[in-house]
């Protein structure tokens, strides 16, 4: 009987000690909870095995273990992420990489503070931060979803940009918006004026086409600034074209015996054999017998 007495007096002191540190303590086999145990939150079998658990001490008693709490006297940490001896609770930087947690995306984690697309990975692991379907290593934008290309690198993206080869023509009139070289393609055959031969595509080359960029015409014999096409007298002597032999040759505009020679520089005007000079000798002849 004495050892009994005894020994339920060892069993009640280590009891007391045990729940005034805080811990979880196991119940002696026929014991029943008293108001001590209960506030303490003691069990006889926490994983219902049916059989005694571990001593599991809490001494702050913040729910979380001693052995797992960072600060096992402190009610209000558990945690010390940074290890900075600063539990989380009163850390303003959690992870200490230098961005406070309010403007943190990953308080926790020292890699990543930011998740520009909000897709759970953050920027420096995600390998499209804006999710725009362009990599980040092609992007000239990569935290800008409305944009991934600039092309003249003015730090305008092409998107919001007006002139993207920054060639100072607008991109809506400019037939090659992305090359610098070129805005213009006349003959709408995919290539720029700047490379193409022959602009018009008239078959004749632009190096020799007094309108290059005109399809109906090529020649302005006259200088006039209006092709021969459009010009009603293309040689300027004065006879329009359709009364003129020779409409391209400014000195003859007659061809009186249709040899191809205009009268200016045929010395027999009207081929009979007699040139011309002889018939004006002639003629003039005639005209002083007339007189007479």
């Amino acid at each position: 009987m004495k050892n009994l007495h005894f020994t339920f007096l060892i069993s009640s002191m280590l009891i007391f000690a045990m729940i005034s540190s805080g811990c979880t303590v196991p119940y002696l086999a026929g014991d029943q909870p008293n108001d001590a145990a209960d506030s303490a939150e003691v069990s006889s079998d926490t994983d219902e095995d049916d059989g005694d658990d571990s001593v599991l001490c809490d001494i702050d008693n913040d729910g979380i273990p001693d052995d797992l709490d960072a600060f096992p006297n402190d009610p209000d940490e558990d945690t010390d992420t940074d290890d900075d001896g600063i539990g989380d609770e009163a850390d303003l930087d959690d992870d200490n990489d230098g961005t406070p947690d309010d403007e943190d995306a990953f308080p926790n984690d020292p890699d990543e503070d930011t998740d520009t697309d909000d897709d759970g990975i953050g920027d420096e692991a995600d390998t499209d931060d804006d999710n725009d379907g362009t990599p980040d290593d092609e992007d000239a934008f990569p935290e800008d979803p409305d944009e991934d290309t600039d092309t003249d690198d003015d730090g305008i993206g092409n998107e919001a940009d007006t002139d993207d080869d920054n060639d100072g023509t607008p991109d809506d009139e400019d037939a090659f918006p992305e090359d610098p070289d070129e805005d213009t393609d006349t003959d709408d055959d995919g290539i720029g004026n700047e490379a193409d031969l022959d602009d018009d595509n008239d078959g004749t080359p632009d190096d020799q086409d007094a309108f290059p960029e005109d399809p109906d015409e090529d020649t302005d014999t006259d200088g006039d600034g209006i092709g021969n096409e459009a010009d009603l007298d293309d040689d300027n002597d004065g006879t329009p074209d359709d009364e003129d032999a020779f409409p391209n040759d400014p000195d003859e505009d007659t061809d009186t015996d249709d040899d191809g020679i205009g009268d200016e520089a045929d010395t027999d005007d009207d081929n009979d054999g007699t040139p011309d000079d002889q018939e004006d000798d002639e003629n003039d002849s005639d005209d002083e017998n007339d007189d007479d």
